[in-house]
């Protein structure tokens, strides 16, 4: 009966301290869970916290801009939630190349890479459409396997434009494309910030509208207006921007669980080419990617 009694007493040892590890397993397993949860719920409403940073940039009439100083443009603080933190970016398209908008010569010129220009355009080509993606880039059986290219293209490449550019965010490499005169990009560039060096402030320059472009900017960062002439109408540069990418990082700090959301907006245009307020004209979702981390 002792020992009997003894192969018992073992036996429901082993089974608690089983069951202790089965629920101590799943009690992990069930905080994790919640961790996504809350992670994927964050990153989720940055996007439309961002949207509506966007609805709030109020512009009216013709004469509406977008610039590098304003609020949805500058860098944004990390918002602290109860147990983590929620950080938002946006980017409009309209300073990146458009893939699809342009000569298979301007590829390689933006790239530096004649060969990934020749295999891009040879898609565009044999597939009798536009690129709808990044994605498929990737995907191209003739593009070279270059890291530093494929960052470049991460970067500065965009496939949802439609081949328009804001002269007052369009970066130095896409301006670069376009001209061989590297001192006008330079000047173009380097004055956005004014003289006091930051974006945001009365200072800036800036074209205001699409037909002063060329005066404004000439006048404020020191170029010929007739070169810019020049360059302006060979492009559809323009000073507003209607596509952005919203890209929000959450993180549950104590399970270093991590969640990422990259969404591409347009922002839809309103009575006499005003840019819309979200309020009143929802912002049209065209791409959306989403997944989590662990740190």
């Amino acid at each position: 009966m002792l020992v009997v009694s003894l192969w018992l007493l073992a036996a429901l040892v082993v089974l608690a301290v089983s069951l202790a590890g089965l629920l101590s397993t799943e009690t992990r397993l069930m905080r994790y869970r919640l961790a996504r949860l809350q992670a994927r719920t964050w990153a989720r409403a940055g996007v439309y916290l961002a949207m509506q940073r966007l609805g709030r940039d109020v512009q009216t009439g013709e004469e509406a801009f977008d610039w590098l100083g304003d609020e949805w443009a500058l860098p944004a603080q990390d918002l602290h939630v109860s147990g983590g933190v929620l950080a938002i970016r946006i980017v409009d398209e309209e300073r990146k190349l458009d893939l699809n908008a342009v000569s298979e010569q301007t590829l390689a010129d933006f790239l530096g890479h004649p060969a990934a220009a020749r295999a891009i355009a040879a898609y565009r080509h044999d597939a009798h459409r536009p690129l709808v993606g990044l994605e498929e880039v990737w995907e191209l059986p003739d593009l070279p396997d270059d890291e530093e290219l494929r960052q470049r293209l991460a970067a500065s490449a965009t496939v949802w434009t439609s081949g328009r550019w804001n002269i007052n965010t369009v970066t130095r490499d896409v301006l670069a494309a376009f001209t061989p005169d590297g001192g006008l990009v330079d000047r173009l560039v380097e004055s956005r910030p004014g003289p006091d060096g930051r974006l945001g402030t009365a200072d800036d320059c800036l074209a205001a509208t699409a037909g002063t472009a060329a005066a404004d900017l000439a006048s404020c960062a020191g170029v010929d207006p007739h070169v810019l002439v020049s360059l302006l109408t060979q492009q559809p540069f323009e000073v507003r921007s209607s596509v952005f990418r919203i890209l929000v990082r959450s993180a549950v700090e104590a399970l270093g669980v991590q969640y990422r959301v990259e969404a591409v907006v347009r922002r839809g245009a309103g009575t006499g080419g005003a840019v819309a307020v979200a309020a009143r004209q929802p912002f049209q979702i065209l791409a959306w990617r989403e997944g989590s981390t662990r740190s």
